[in-house]
């Protein structure tokens, strides 16, 4: 993972001078770009390439990077398919590149994980074991990007796992510490240098703590506007591409005014604490970083959010202390809290303290403030999770109705399609005849061809519609499915379509990705399952019936089904 970092850190590099490269030198991204208007539409163009990358080549919109990791490892057992990493490589370079406000950390991870789970799939490892190899893949990722051995594997504990097992931490850091010693052996500069700080003064841990308070509300704002932003721009009636660009015309349009939000912001963050940014500007930009991410992000676009956090942390911080020299002058340089503001905003955000606080000093190569910067990541931590208590990683989880702490305790998680379809469910031909279908009295037949591939369903509703033409060929008389499944896929998944159609199929078609047919699941074996399973309370099955988009009437019905089905 230590190549795969540096391999990607150029193609970043690549894709920056593929948009930029001949007209860089014309640029001054530390003044404005008014004088300079075609500059707006590298955003843009960067956007399009993207939306045009997801509809004719990925086939799919974009997705949640870090949220897609972890909702593999809660509910495919840490299965990734490898070729996703690829995908995220490009578009991830292709955003950045072009100015877009987002940063690599979230590409690196999501490109981590999905080689490892690849890797683990090859070789058929068992489910326990994959789950850690993806995150060990993560935090490898995370280490060779930013030479941060500890931050990558906290990360992967701390929010991919929720787990601080030793022996899985053992593994995790050994993991991040190879990568990033392959790392450094091709690129071995700090991305942000510090400079010589004086010792702080002791009243600077409290007031470290005000700025964590202050921290918290944005990266609330961050997280929110992020996830809100993307659910709204899914039901613009516009086509997808489009949306990318646009967002990035909005960005690019933020650019010619500020310039320093455009791309990740590793260079805007060095400014900040080296006090080469104006105090004017110091209270702009935080706001600025924040709409330029949210809109990136928000619109279709691929990218992370640690470094664009990172540059709103050390802006807000400097501004920070701006105001905190004018009004006691013995607070300490604004470099300082530029320093100590880093961490908050990603603390928030992610809710991730250990992170970011392990973050901030690795990517600095800095420990000198590391008191003052744990009192204002812990105050960021503790308001942002009382003003909101999902992270920017499970919010858009929570929009699926998906809850990782309700799913490790429902049986309906770990159970998977492939464990309990009926294999030896009937089917007919495409050429037989409506009547054999008829006379089987069975309510819902697939038809499957001579090769496996499924055709359709003779269910009630074709038998209704051929009423009185018993000769018509099944494979003429046939309807598509109500409902597929997939083998792996699990129980809880499953239960969730079933719950939200206003039909539920007497059985349905269990199928592989090519569109071979496996079998048939019930949705009685759903009930089934879940009464089974031996619940902690009555409380937690009354919540997962919520959760899993299976209200009573529901389960009623799959119930009296079941019954008539045994009887």
């Amino acid at each position: 993972m230590g190549l795969v970092a540096v391999g990607f850190q150029e193609m970043l590099k690549a894709a920056q001078r593929l948009f930029f490269g001949p007209l860089s030198n014309e640029i001054d991204f530390s003044t404005t770009l008014l004088q300079k208007p075609w500059v707006a539409l590298i955003p843009a163009l960067g956007g399009l390439i993207v939306g045009l990358y997801f509809r004719f080549v990925v086939r799919r919109r974009a997705g949640h990077g870090v949220s897609e990791v972890i909702l593999a490892l809660e509910t495919r057992q840490g299965r990734l398919a490898w070729l996703s990493g690829v995908h995220t490589a490009i578009v991830s370079s292709i955003t950045i590149g072009s100015g877009g406000s987002a940063g690599p950390e979230g590409p690196i991870i999501s490109i981590g994980a999905a080689l490892a789970s690849g890797l683990g799939q090859a070789l058929s490892l068992p489910p326990n074991r994959l789950r850690t190899l993806l995150a060990a893949g993560a935090a490898a990722g995370l280490a060779g990007m930013y030479h941060a051995p500890l931050t990558g594997a906290a990360f992967s504990a701390e929010v991919l796992l929720e787990d601080l097992d030793p022996r899985t931490f053992s593994l995790l850091a050994l993991a991040a510490v190879a990568a990033s010693a392959v790392a450094e052996q091709f690129h071995v500069a700090a991305p942000v240098t510090v400079p010589a700080l004086p010792p702080a003064p002791w009243q600077s841990v409290p007031i470290s703590a005000l700025l964590g308070l202050i921290a918290a509300p944005i990266g609330v704002a961050l997280l929110l506007f992020v996830n809100g932003l993307h659910e709204r721009t899914q039901r613009i009636t516009l086509p997808d591409p489009l949306k990318p660009m646009l967002g990035g015309l909005v960005v690019g349009i933020i650019g010619l005014l500020l310039p320093r939000v455009l791309g990740s912001g590793e260079a805007g963050i060095d400014q900040a604490l080296h006090d080469e940014i104006a105090a004017g500007l110091l209270f702009t930009l935080p706001l600025a970083k924040l709409a330029a991410t949210s809109i990136t992000l928000g619109s279709g676009a691929t990218g992370g959010v640690f470094t664009p956090s990172l540059f709103i942390g050390a802006t807000l911080g400097g501004a920070f202390g701006v105001a905190a020299r004018t009004i006691w002058n013995g607070s300490g340089p604004e470099a300082a809290f530029a320093l100590v503001g880093m961490g908050t905003v990603v603390a928030a955000a992610v809710n991730a303290p250990l992170t970011a606080i392990l973050l901030v000093c690795e990517f600095t190569h800095d420990f000198t403030l590391l008191p003052q910067i744990t009192t204002a990541v812990a105050a960021a931590v503790a308001l942002a999770r009382w003003l909101h208590p999902e992270s920017i990683y499970t919010l858009p989880l929570t929009f699926e109705g998906i809850d990782r702490h309700l799913f490790r305790r429902s049986p309906l998680v770990r159970v998977h399609v492939r464990d309990v379809m009926d294999v030896s469910w009937p089917v007919v031909a495409p050429d037989d005849p409506l009547a054999t279908a008829r006379a089987s009295g069975i309510s819902a037949l697939p038809v499957v061809t001579a090769d496996g591939r499924l055709v359709g369903m003779i269910d009630e509703r074709a038998m209704h519609a051929a009423a009185h033409d018993d000769a018509t060929p099944a494979g003429k008389a046939a309807l598509p499915p109500r409902a597929i499944a997939r083998p792996d896929e699990s129980l809880h998944d499953l239960a969730l379509r079933l719950g939200r159609s206003s039909t539920i199929p007497a059985v349905v078609p269990v199928i592989d990705e090519r569109g071979h047919y496996l079998g048939t699941i019930e949705p009685g074996a759903i009930l089934r399952v879940y009464s089974a399973a031996d619940w902690p309370d009555e409380r937690l099955r009354r919540r997962i019936t919520h959760i899993s988009g299976m209200p009573r009437e529901t389960l009623a019905r799959l119930h009296a089904r079941s019954r008539s089905k045994e009887t």
